[in-house]
């Protein structure tokens, strides 16, 4: 019975967010260990870049009420990895090299970056404290 009344809350989670940028028309056929995989290669993002970008969803899904599904996942991971990179680090490449290696469109990855970064009320300031919490709980963290 619980698992039923998972499966209907998940649909409407789905259906509420379907509207959003972030939200495909059908779950990608890359699996997110593989698209992060593939984002780690052809953008070579620090350890600390990673850990931000966790942040950075993180509060996305509690400043804008945004749940993660099948749909969404891919697009808000590179979304937040991207705003974290140019956040983070010192050098990055040019939104078309980062729209190639997501698989988007360069104004669907503007799109993106506009509607997080709008969500999250333009705050992206991460004290030492929580960067030190997630990063202990990242290293850590057993699977």
């Amino acid at each position: 019975m619980e698992n039923k009344k998972k499966k209907s809350n998940y649909k409407e989670i789905v259906k509420k967010q379907g509207k959003m940028a972030f939200s495909a028309n059908l779950i990608p056929g890359i699996s997110i260990e593989d698209y992060l995989l593939r984002i780690q290669t052809y953008a070579n993002v620090k350890k600390s870049t990673l850990i931000i970008s966790l942040i950075f969803i993180d509060k996305l899904c509690h400043t804008a009420d945004v749940t993660l599904t099948h749909y969404n996942i891919h697009r808000i991971l590179f979304t937040a990895l991207l705003l974290s990179i140019k956040y983070n680090e010192d050098s990055f490449f040019d939104n078309q090299y980062y729209s190639e290696i997501a698989g988007v469109k360069i104004k669907e990855l503007k799109l993106l970056e506009y509607t997080f970064v709008s969500l999250v009320d333009f705050n992206f300031f991460v004290s030492d404290e929580i960067y030190e919490k997630y990063r202990n709980y990242l290293e850590n963290f057993e699977l």
